[in-house]
């Protein structure tokens, strides 16, 4: 069966799932904020430029991806690594990327998975999210797969009356 992800997706995600060898490197204080912004895109990008191996990234408590022109590949692959291997993010900020009703299916599914339980801000501005992608974010959300979450953000997005209607059910 052929993937969908990019070659160089691929090649991330089975790097980061083969053992590492042991390194000394200094470990991620349990509070720090990790934000990368700028120039960087992709998750591919995002694993290089922490320079932590895979398991390192099991401490984050933020995680700011904005303005990454994410995709629904990118989101898949995203929701695949925070399905029980970051469940301490408490900030997830996704604003600015390029995701679609897809990508959102694919993180509300990882949510009730209990990827992320102790998520309190949910930043998804300025995608391209519609109806159907509300629809299973609200879905998720009823079904009580972040009961912490206190800010959700979905400005800028093609947000329409069904997709309001299923928020606010």
């Amino acid at each position: 069966e052929r993937s969908n992800l990019s070659p160089a997706l691929r090649r991330m995600l089975r790097k980061a799932a083969s053992p590492s060898p042991p390194r000394r490197r200094q470990a991620l204080p349990d509070e720090q904020e990790l934000e990368l912004r700028g120039q960087v895109r992709g998750l591919q990008a995002l694993w290089n430029k922490l320079g932590y191996r895979y398991e390192d990234l099991q401490r984050l408590r933020n995680l700011h991806l904005s303005n990454r022109s994410l995709g629904d590949e990118d989101m898949v692959a995203l929701s695949s690594v925070l399905d029980g291997r970051m469940v301490q993010v408490v900030e997830l900020d996704l604003l600015g990327n390029r995701l679609r009703d897809a990508s959102l299916a694919a993180l509300a599914a990882a949510l009730q998975r209990g990827a992320t339980p102790h998520v309190t801000h949910l930043q998804l501005g300025r995608n391209r999210i519609g109806d159907a992608g509300i629809k299973a974010l609200a879905t998720a959300l009823s079904e009580g797969a972040i009961p912490r979450l206190s800010e959700l953000y979905l400005n800028c997005n093609s947000i329409g009356h069904e997709g309001i209607a299923a928020l606010t059910a």
